[in-house]
């Protein structure tokens, strides 16, 4: 196999290979695809006598991790021609992107999975869980007359509209992605040449809350939810279920952070919210990525990390906790322990350094190492 960084000249089989691995898009959107998104410099593929058999794209984002902004390349479109499948193509393919990706400055990347236990077992963790909330338009309707009334109008979404939202929104969390106004654009641009629909919540004429959405069966999938507080959330769930029975949806569909359950909106909600794992994060450079992440312990350790795919990776890094930063160096005689997805996901702050010792992912004795890692307030509401 021959791998490659650019398919320049080569859209026709970067066309065929998404249609084999994605029949559900439209054509509508493959070619808005390849008009507006596609960058054959972003483009890893792997070549068998002549033919593209496997291929990802990279959309370059910027990622807020506990105030510092970390630039990483977000994988989609990652698929291998049904003919090509289970010779662990993709894997090899991963492990390639991620040599390239590391050589060329980047310290991190992010997806989201179709499968979690693939990409788990390919180093990722997870940057946070989100609450999956389905329930039937009525329901929310019914309920909907205990909840104070807000003094919000919906409007049609624009992408300064999305930008406002979204820089309110983030200041909630400690991990989130960075967007532009280009990028908001880009982002309205896409769903829209998808066929979805969207719509803004204003309140004194200023957007507080937005959403994106389109019918899937009898339900109304959101694709996108934000929202600058949780009166903006009210009244998007009452635009939404609006929608639903407009579009003769039973039930609405969107995914929250897991910190902003909505039980306390509703009577019961038992069956209607559950948790469920969101995107992922792997380290490409575990010196870079842990050297200055602001940390609350106070001392040192040092943590013997094991990272198959990316083994420069493997190894000891000696980590003082000083004046609310971690620096690192490699070397060190090892008193913690931890695989590359484990300490992907506590840097996020999905899992905190207690915890993760308990689950026995971070095998400690020192104070400082379990210490070193806090649970973080994260939402990685960003899609391709």
């Amino acid at each position: 196999m021959k791998f490659h960084t650019n398919t320049e000249g080569r859209e026709g089989e970067v066309k065929a290979l998404w249609r084999a691995c994605f029949p559900e898009d439209s054509e509508a959107y493959l070619r808005f695809l390849m008009a507006k998104k596609y960058d054959p410099a972003l483009c890893r593929a792997f070549e068998e006598d002549g033919k593209l058999v496997a291929l990802l794209h990279l959309l370059p984002l910027k990622l807020r991790v506990a105030d510092r902004e970390v630039d990483l390349p977000f994988v989609y479109g990652a698929g291998t021609l049904p003919a090509h499948r289970k010779r662990g193509y993709m894997r090899e393919l991963l492990r390639e992107t991620f040599r390239f990706e590391r050589e060329n400055g980047r310290i991190a990347i992010a997806l989201y999975p179709f499968q979690y236990g693939f990409y788990r077992k390919a180093g990722f963790g997870l940057v946070d869980e989100c609450a999956a909330m389905e329930m039937k338009a009525e329901d929310i309707l019914s309920q909907s007359r205990f909840w104070e009334e807000q003094p919000h109008e919906t409007a049609a979404l624009s992408a300064a509209d999305m930008l406002a939202v979204w820089a309110r929104a983030g200041a909630r969390f400690a991990v989130f992605p960075v967007r532009t106004a280009d990028r908001c654009e880009a982002r309205l641009a896409e769903w829209e040449s998808d066929g979805g629909s969207s719509l803004c919540c204003r309140r004194e004429g200023k957007a507080v809350g937005y959403a994106l959405f389109s019918p899937l069966s009898n339900r109304l999938e959101v694709e996108e939810i934000c929202y600058a507080d949780g009166a903006a959330l009210q009244s998007l769930l009452l635009a939404l279920a609006g929608a639903a029975k407009s579009a003769d949806c039973e039930s609405v569909r969107c995914e929250l952070p897991r910190d902003e359950f909505p039980h306390h909106l509703f009577a019961d909600s038992r069956k209607g919210v559950y948790l469920e794992p969101h995107a992922m994060f792997r380290a490409l450079d575990v010196e870079r990525l842990l050297d200055g992440l602001p940390t609350p312990a106070a001392g040192g350790f040092c943590l013997q990390v094991e990272d198959e795919l990316c083994p420069w990776n493997s190894g000891a890094y000696t980590v003082i906790c000083d004046n609310g930063e971690m620096r690192v160096k490699r070397g060190g005689t090892p008193d913690a322990w931890c695989g590359v997805a484990a300490l992907s996901s506590l840097v996020c702050g999905s899992v905190d350094g207690e915890t993760a010792k308990t689950l026995g992912l971070l095998k400690t004795d020192n104070p400082a190492a379990a210490k070193a890692f806090p649970r973080r307030k994260g939402f990685f509401f960003e899609h391709y």
